[in-house]
């Protein structure tokens, strides 16, 4: 300024135009300042959750239902947005990838700017997991080499620790959320319709996402191994996204890929699964279960290994879609999930047809809260949620995925359709109570599995070979001849599957194999718990002559070359039951 003073001097200028002249450049001087200010206040991003806000016009391709799903309110909240990091080489550590990313960003948290620290975990794919990592990083700021990250979707490739990582927000397939060298039970998370795999978890305002803070942490501080994973998928209904015709069939069986291209070690294939899911992805996950108990034998054993399933408003029975009607008009996702339609009561159909497993546990949950309803604005040219208040998934649908379900495994949540699964603390009441129902399964899961699976386990080579000259007339064993899981302390001839064998030995239709039964059982455990029931044996079918029978037919049968040693030190008898030349 001073110098300004100087040069309109030299010109011989009066104090007065003097004085006039240097007002008006200071004036100049300050609009730009301010100006510039302006600019760069328009340049930093604003998120919500993990989504950018609506009222950007370069962000109307990015899934405005789900923008409007998130606004609650008109309250300012904290800018943030997570992205995630793959195939980052596994010789970089933590410390090493905070490093490189401090080339980008200030991870000192000054000036509003800086990131939460990145969690960072082997890659969900079994045949990447020994070679690259996954990571995900919360950023307050936005650097320029990720701009187009976030205004276009497109994934990006930066160098870090002399690797080229890849970066984005779409969060699509399966997406690791915490690292545990050693996990014995897979947590699996499936958003809704509209959803992002990751800010669907997040409460308003929060840059805290529940299952990777706090769940995560909660489960290795009580001792549980544990790995936990995010599922997402493309069911954009509006923008660029939005066009895609697919349906609940479709990703159901893309997210049946994803979880057996993550399960693929043989470590892994029956290691037990808690499945998490919301809305439309509990539909998803029901026939993805139902696929996977006819599929292949990953498949099948992904069926078997699902110990748990927590549903989050799920409409079993449709929801409230009149509004979404008439924003997504000519999808048939939409026409699909209302009260009128074909597809929902197959999917229930085909779910309890197939999971009948009774040591299993279903929780429904749901919303205890109208939600707001959509209308469009015209000025703004989107959806927002103005509109009545509805309630989107009523009690009834949201109840009895199958038949068996407990009632006491029916629990409410302090909340709507939307934020029923965004917790946003650790002394949230309804997170307290999901991570107790999380925590009892994860407890219980290994050893259930293990049961389940002795149960249903094919027959070794040394048992076919056996079975076979006993069935002439089948070169199959494993379809003629009825067998079970003998368990200590149980008393087999009131078993469902021995009695229906019972029941059928009078039919012809058995042919040779009418008085065969097998058994699997632990070393040891079968005659002492037979012995121990015989002086109380009572009920219709039952005496101590067919008892003694029973023991005498065993004993033929037990002979050294009629015994096999199964799998894990068990036994495999096969029991012929008479009486009078009959079976019985």
């Amino acid at each position: 300024m001073e110098r300004l003073r100087t040069g309109l001097a030299a010109i011989n200028l009066s104090d007065h135009q003097l004085e006039a002249a240097s007002a008006f450049f200071s004036l100049i001087l300050i609009s730009i300042f301010l100006l510039i200010r302006r600019t760069r206040a328009l340049k930093k991003p604003k998120s919500r959750g993990n989504l950018p806000d609506p009222g950007f016009e370069k962000y109307e391709s990015f899934s405005p239902l789900n923008r409007e799903l998130l606004r609650r309110s008109q309250k300012p909240v904290a800018p943030s947005f997570t992205f995630r990091i793959s195939d980052i080489p596994c010789d970089i550590t933590e410390d090493l990838l905070r490093r490189g990313l401090s080339e980008l960003i200030s991870l000192d948290n000054r000036d509003g700017g800086g990131a939460l620290a990145p969690s960072l975990a082997p890659s969900s794919s079994s045949s990447d997991s020994d070679r690259f990592q996954t990571a995900t990083i919360t950023l307050f700021q936005v650097p320029e080499a990720l701009r187009k990250c976030v205004d276009c979707q497109n994934t990006i490739f930066v160098a870090i620790g002399g690797a080229e990582v890849a970066f984005d927000t779409n969060f699509l397939g399966l997406t690791p959320l915490n690292s545990d060298p050693n996990p014995v039970v897979d947590i699996v998370a499936v958003n809704g319709l509209a959803g992002h795999a990751y800010g669907s978890w997040m409460a308003e305002g929060n840059s805290k996402m529940w299952l990777k803070d706090f769940l995560a942490q909660d489960m290795l501080h009580a001792g549980y191994h544990t790995r936990i994973l995010t599922y997402g998928y493309d069911s954009t209904l509006f923008g660029d996204t939005g066009n895609s015709d697919a349906s609940i069939h479709e990703f159901a069986r893309h997210f049946l890929e994803a979880v057996k291209d993550a399960r693929n070690k043989p470590q892994e294939a029956h290691r037990p699964i808690i499945f998490i899911a919301h809305s439309l992805g509990g539909l998803v996950l029901k026939h993805a279960l139902a696929e996977a108990s006819k599929g292949d034998d990953k498949e099948k054993a992904i069926f078997q290994s699902c110990y748990a399933a927590f549903f989050f408003g799920v409409p079993n029975r449709g929801l409230e879609n009149s509004q979404l009607i008439t924003m997504a008009k000519g999808r048939k996702l939409v026409d699909d999930l209302g009260a009128d339609s074909q597809v929902l009561p197959y999917i229930d159909r085909e779910f309890q047809r197939v999971f009948t497993f009774t040591d299993a546990k279903i929780y429904s949950i749901y919303e205890t809260k109208d939600t707001r309803s959509f209308e469009y604005n015209p000025e703004k040219k989107t959806y927002e949620m103005t509109g009545p208040m509805v309630r989107m998934v009523s009690r009834d649908s949201a109840l009895y995925s199958r038949r068996n379900e407990k009632n006491y495994n029916h629990l409410s949540s302090n909340g709507n359709h939307v934020n029923m699964i965004k917790f946003d603390s650790r002394t949230n009441t309804d997170y307290k109570m999901i991570r107790a129902k999380i925590s009892e399964c994860v407890e219980e899961a290994p050893r259930a599995i293990k049961k389940r699976l002795s149960m249903h386990r094919p027959r070794t080579h040394d048992e076919m070979e056996f079975l076979r000259p006993l069935i002439p007339s089948s070169n199959d064993p494993s379809l003629s001849l009825p067998t079970l899981a003998f368990q200590p302390g149980s008393w087999f001839l009131q078993n469902q599957t021995f009695q229906k064998w019972q029941a059928a030995t009078h039919s012809a239709a058995i042919g040779n194999a009418s008085h065969l039964f097998g058994v699997h059982r632990e070393v040891g455990t079968f005659r002492t718990t037979l012995i121990d029931f015989v002086p109380n044996t009572s009920g219709p079918g039952i005496s101590r002559g067919k008892l003694d029978t029973l023991l005498l037919q065993r004993q033929i049968r037990r002979a050294p070359h009629r015994k096999q040693r199964g799998e894990e030190g068990g036994e495999f008898d096969v029991l012929e039951f008479r009486e009078g030349g009959r079976g019985w």
